[in-house]
C-alpha cells in the first residue's frame, strides 16, 4: 500500500512539473516568423510583437502571424529602426507599449480607434516623426510619449483626451500650433517645454496646468486659459508673449511664473483677489499690469514699481450682451443656467454680474444658475463690467396635482378628488362631458386645505370628464400650474 501511494504521489509530481512548463511554454512562448518575433499566448490565440526583423521602408503590421491574432505591439517593436518610416496599424491591435518606435525613423502614424493603451515613451525620440493622428478613445497621453520629436509639426488628439502627462511633448521644437480638445482638464509638468515654435494654443477648458508646461516657447503669443485655478512656473522665458488674460477663475500666480518673458507689455488680472507671488514677473520690463482698483494686482504692481492701469479702461471692451433666453416658465422648485454671450470675442473682462428683480419669485447665482421659489414674474438681469445688460423674463407658475379618485354616490353626484398642495392659494377644476373638454364648465377653490368636491347637478347617467389645476394668486391675479390628466365617470 505505501508503495502505491508513493508511486502516485511520485506522478502527482511529475504532472504538476509537466502541466507547468506546458503552460510556460504555449501562453507565452517567443516565436519568430521571419519578419517579426513574437510572443504568443497559446490559451487566447493571441500575440505580441517583439521586433521588426525586416528592412521595408512601409510596413504592414498583419492582423495575424501563423493563427496568432496580433493585438499589441511590445515594447521595443520598432526601436532604433531607422530605415522605418511609415507603420501601418491592423484593426485588431489594442495596445502600444512602451519605446515601441522609440528612436525609430517613422515619419506619420495614425493610431486607429481599436488601440485602448498608449504607453509612456512609446515615440520617444523619433526625429524625424512630422504628423500624428490618433483616432484611439484614449483619456490620457501617457509621459514622454512624443518628447524629442523635433520634427513634429501636426497632431490630431482625440476628444475623449482629459490628460496629458509629464514632458508628452517636450522639445517637439516644429510644432506652431495644437488643436486641444474641450475634454482635456489636466496638463502635467513640462508638457511643452521648449516646443520654440510653438505660437499659439487654447487651454479654455483645462483646470490644471503644471510648472514648466511653456517654459522656453520662445514663440508662443497668444494663450487662452479661461478655468485654470492656479498659474505656476510655466511660462518662463516665452520671449514672445506680448500680453495675456488671466481670467476670473486663477486664484494664485506661483514665483517665477512669467521670469523673463522680455516682450510682455499687458497683463490683465480679471480677479480681484488673485494672489502674487513676489517674484512672479521678474525681468518683465515693459510690463503694465491690468486690474481693479483695490485689488491684490494693484496692491503687487504698487510694490514692484510696475505700471498699473484699470481693468475696465483696457480695450478692445465689451459692445454687447445676449442671453440663451430672454423668457422661461419654470415650475416652482425648478433650476435653469442662463449663458451670456458677450461681444467681442476678444474683449479682456467678459465677466457678468447676475440679479434678480424678486430673489423670492426666482433668485440667481454668481453662475447664472435661476432657481424658482414663488409663482410669479422676476426679471433676471446680466450686466458686464461696463454697463452693458441683458435680461429674462421668467414666470414661475405653482405645480400642479393629481386627480386621485372620482365618486359618484348618488344619483346626479360627482366627486372629485385631488391631492392638495400646501403651496398654492387654490384649485381650478374643469369638468363636463366631451373629452375634449370642449364647452366644460370651471369651478374654484379657494382653500388649498380643501381636497374634494362635490357636484350636485351633473346628468345621471352620463360620462363626464375632469381634470384640475392649482393657482396662485399674485398682485391680485391668478397664476395657474398646469393641469392634470383628465379622468373620467359615468354619473349614477
Amino acid at each position: 500500500m505505501k508503495k502505491l501511494w508513493k508511486g502516485l504521489c511520485t506522478i502527482a509530481v511529475f504532472m504538476t512539473v509537466w502541466f507547468c512548463c506546458a503552460t510556460s511554454c504555449f501562453a507565452g512562448a517567443e516565436l519568430n516568423n521571419g519578419t517579426f518575433k513574437y510572443e504568443a499566448d497559446f490559451y487566447n490565440n493571441t500575440c505580441v510583437l517583439k521586433g521588426y526583423l525586416g528592412n521595408d521602408s512601409v510596413v504592414n503590421v498583419p492582423e495575424s502571424i501563423d493563427g496568432y491574432r496580433v493585438v499589441s505591439l511590445g515594447s521595443e517593436c520598432f526601436l532604433r529602426k531607422t530605415n522605418v518610416v511609415k507603420v501601418n496599424i491592423p484593426s485588431t491591435v489594442k495596445s502600444i507599449r512602451a519605446r515601441a518606435f522609440m528612436e525609430s525613423g517613422i515619419r506619420e502614424i495614425t493610431i486607429p480607434e481599436t488601440v485602448t493603451q498608449l504607453s509612456g515613451s512609446a515615440f520617444y525620440s523619433c526625429s524625424n516623426l512630422e504628423r500624428v493622428v490618433i483616432k484611439a478613445p484614449i483619456t490620457k497621453i501617457e509621459m514622454n510619449t512624443f518628447a524629442e520629436c523635433f520634427n513634429l509639426k501636426s497632431v490630431v488628439l482625440p476628444n475623449t483626451l482629459r490628460e496629458i502627462d509629464s514632458y508628452a511633448f517636450q522639445y517637439c521644437r516644429s510644432l506652431t500650433s495644437i488643436n486641444i480638445p474641450s475634454s482635456l482638464k489636466v496638463l502635467n509638468r513640462a508638457v511643452f517645454e521648449d516646443c520654440s515654435s510653438l505660437v499659439s494654443i487654447d487651454l479654455k477648458n483645462c483646470e490644471s496646468i503644471g510648472s514648466h508646461t511653456f517654459s522656453f516657447c520662445k514663440s508662443l503669443q497668444n494663450v487662452k486659459m479661461e478655468k485654470c485655478k492656479d498659474i505656476g512656473a510655466i511660462f518662463r522665458e516665452c520671449t514672445s508673449l506680448k500680453e495675456i488674460r488671466i481670467s476670473e477663475s486663477v486664484q494664485y500666480i506661483a514665483g517665477e511664473a512669467f521670469r523673463e518673458c522680455s516682450s510682455l507689455e499687458k497683463v490683465y488680472v480679471c480677479n480681484p483677489d488673485t494672489r502674487i507671488e513676489i517674484n512672479s514677473f521678474e525681468a518683465t520690463p515693459k510690463l503694465t499690469m491690468y486690474g481693479y482698483s483695490g485689488s491684490t494686482a494693484q496692491e503687487f504692481a504698487k510694490k514692484r514699481g510696475i505700471r498699473f492701469q484699470d481693468i475696465r479702461t483696457a480695450e478692445p471692451s465689451i459692445i454687447s450682451i445676449t442671453l440663451n433666453a430672454t423668457s422661461g416658465n419654470m415650475k416652482v422648485g425648478n433650476t435653469f443656467t442662463l449663458k451670456a454671450t458677450v461681444k467681442p470675442d476678444n474683449a479682456i473682462v467678459k465677466s457678468v454680474t447676475w440679479t434678480s428683480s424678486n430673489s423670492k419669485i426666482a433668485s440667481v447665482s454668481a453662475s447664472g444658475k435661476v432657481t424658482a421659489k414663488h409663482p410669479g414674474i422676476a426679471v433676471i438681469t446680466g450686466m458686464t463690467i461696463n454697463g452693458k445688460a441683458a435680461k429674462c423674463i421668467i414666470n414661475v407658475r405653482p405645480n400642479g396635482t393629481p386627480i386621485t379618485k372620482l365618486l359618484s354616490q348618488k344619483k346626479g353626484w360627482l366627486n372629485i378628488q385631488y391631492r392638495a398642495n400646501s403651496n398654492a392659494d387654490g384649485y381650478q377644476i374643469q369638468y363636463g362631458m366631451s373629452s375634449n373638454m370642449k364647452g366644460a364648465k370651471y369651478v374654484a377653490v379657494h382653500n388649498r386645505g380643501i381636497r374634494s368636491y362635490t357636484r350636485k347637478d351633473v346628468k345621471s347617467g352620463a360620462t363626464y370628464y375632469v381634470r384640475v389645476r392649482t393657482f396662485n394668486v399674485v398682485n391680485g391675479k391668478r397664476i395657474y400650474s398646469d393641469w392634470s390628466g383628465i379622468k373620467s365617470m359615468r354619473v349614477k
